[in-house]
């Protein structure tokens, strides 16, 4: 369909095969992702179609009439599909800035998403580095990701996103 996303919806965008897009036998692909215009505080997820999508995951949070971007890298179905999924209405524009193939170097393995920090839980093992208090600006946060939740140990690198929820202040994470 075309048109703004509705809470419910599981929205199909090929991105592998077609023109403009990556090539047929892409395994997976970068994009910046924009929610535009959302009618309420939410989120956007983007999976690959067939994939279960859960709701313990965000591509993106963003708040009332924001336009606001992110970086997403996801497995693409064997469709050369990704399917779009959100709690609120809004639209949402993507931007196709790469994409992974087999034997181009380091391989992507895609994972399901999987929640491998959260200052906000006190008492998790997601949250070993705050104890479940805020970040505070500047502070350092170190994660061991390699061996954890499903990454390999000896990973070389890892495509994660970072969202910031209910900051004080405009903000930014590196």
């Amino acid at each position: 369909g075309a048109g703004r996303i509705v809470p419910g919806e599981e929205r199909t965008i090929a991105v592998a095969g077609v023109s403009p897009g990556a090539p047929s036998g892409a395994t997976a692909v970068a994009l910046n992702l924009t929610a535009i215009q959302p009618e309420s505080s939410g989120w956007v997820q983007v999976y690959p179609c067939g994939s279960p999508s859960g709701s313990d995951f965000s591509s993106i949070n963003f708040r009332p009439g924001d336009a606001r971007p992110n970086t997403v890298v996801t497995p693409v179905s064997a469709a050369g599909t990704i399917c779009v999924r959100s709690s609120t209405p809004l639209d949402v524009a993507f931007d196709l800035s790469g994409y992974f193939t087999l034997g181009g170097g380091y391989s992507f393995q895609p994972l399901s998403p999987v929640r491998m920090f959260d200052s906000r839980l006190p008492e998790s093992s997601l949250n070993r580095a705050t104890g479940g208090q805020r970040v505070h600006a500047g502070q350092i946060v170190r994660l061991s990701i390699a061996g954890k939740q499903g990454v390999p140990a000896g990973a070389k690198a890892v495509s994660i996103n970072i969202t910031a929820v209910d900051a004080q202040a405009p903000a930014y994470l590196t």
